[in-house]
């Protein structure tokens, strides 16, 4: 009888004790599946593992390209972008919501859904690129300035007309003159273009303020309603014609296009 006792309370005593193991063993395993998320080794557990988490890999960052920088001109609504490699020019017209561009990008993806190219985002946002002056300051030296002014520009930007005689399209001496001085130290300002025998003329005058010095050129310009190769302007284009003119003399005086004349002489 004593016997039979003592064996049941060696059999409830290691049941107790395995019981109370197993107890410990759980709130260790629960303690590391809430802390570490590792691996619960027990000994009475059997191995399991916590967390299928998998470690976080660093993408490398995908670098941003940067944005092209534009050349812009113009102002109430009529733009003229150059892009920064100085090839290509295009006319944006921009009422403060919707843009058009004449730019082949824009011709062939617009559709009527305001579609926005990369030249109208420029205007929209004002991504222009600052002034030599705005850029390094007015302590620029009056030789500097003249040196940027007088760049020759490249050939492919240089036309012929019916005489023979080699010119320069408006925008690139607007842009030369924006680029070097900035849009708000120069203005330019003419007579109204008179008509004489079929060829309009008026007078022009170009102002520019540098390192607080303020002087102007003048010059004449003149443009004829017969083009003399078979082309007869409107009263409208020939007047444009002549202001231009008077513009790009007036800016040659500066050294804008000099090349143009150099070679003719």
């Amino acid at each position: 009888m004593k016997n039979d006792i003592t064996t049941r309370w060696n059999v409830n005593r290691k049941e107790m004790i395995l019981k109370v193991l197993k107890q410990i063993a759980q709130s260790v395993f629960n303690h590391q599946k809430r802390k570490r998320g590792t691996v619960c080794r027990s000994p009475v557990i059997k191995p399991v593992i916590v967390s299928k988490r998998k470690p976080d890999k660093k993408k490398p960052k995908r670098r941003k390209k940067a944005p092209p920088v534009f050349q812009i001109t113009g102002k109430s609504g009529l733009f003229f972008v150059e892009a920064d490699d100085k090839k290509s020019a295009f006319k944006v017209k921009w009422d403060g919501r919707k843009g058009v561009c004449s730019c082949s990008d824009y011709q062939q993806n617009h559709k009527g859904n305001g579609y926005l190219c990369s030249h109208i985002t420029a205007v929209r946002g004002g991504k222009s690129k600052l002034s030599v002056m705005a850029q390094k300051g007015s302590g620029k030296t009056d030789d500097e300035i003249y040196t940027a002014l007088s760049k020759d520009f490249s050939e492919d930007k240089i036309l012929y007309r019916s005489d023979g005689l080699r010119t320069i399209e408006t925008i690139f001496v607007i842009n030369r003159m924006n680029e070097v001085l900035g849009v708000t130290n120069w203005n330019f300002r003419h007579s109204t273009p008179k008509c004489n025998n079929g060829e309009y003329t008026c007078n022009g005058r170009v102002d520019v303020s540098i390192n607080g010095k303020s002087t102007f050129r003048q010059q004449t310009g003149s443009c004829k309603m017969d083009t003399g190769s078979g082309l007869k302007l409107s009263n409208g284009e020939a007047q444009t014609g002549a202001i231009q003119m008077a513009l790009k003399k007036c800016c040659s005086l500066y050294g804008v296009a000099g090349q143009i004349y150099r070679s003719d002489r």
